[in-house]
């Protein structure tokens, strides 16, 4: 009986590896897409049709963090989010998607 158990602990151990690994590879992919957009957002400080430019980042980036970088209130691109539909940014669903696209943390789906 030791053997049975011995082996059903090794398998939830490489389970639990595998799902690690995959959540450690959606949120390195996150923040790399995050550098990326705020990049883009620093680079709208000099741009002349901020609006415009700013939409592609709304829900992308966090409202406050776009605000400060912008120097405008936040009440401005909350507003704008809203008026457009666009939902807030949250890592959490971000890092869910990009596990999700790595195999998900269920048992049976690998990838």
């Amino acid at each position: 009986m030791p053997d049975l158990f011995e082996s059903m602990n090794k398998v939830l151990e490489d389970r639990i590896s595998v799902m690690a690994g995959r959540i450690k590879k959606a949120k390195e992919a996150v923040a790399k897409e995050l550098a990326k957009r705020r990049r883009r957002l620093k680079a709208l400080k000099k741009d002349s049709d901020l609006e415009e430019n700013l939409i592609p980042l709304l829900g992308e980036i966090g409202d406050d963090e776009i605000a400060k970088t912008l120097d405008v209130s936040i009440n401005t691109i909350r507003s704008l989010r809203c008026r457009l539909r666009i939902k807030p940014y949250n890592e959490s669903d971000k890092i869910g998607e990009i596990v999700d696209k790595l195999g998900g943390l269920e048992f049976g789906k690998e990838k």
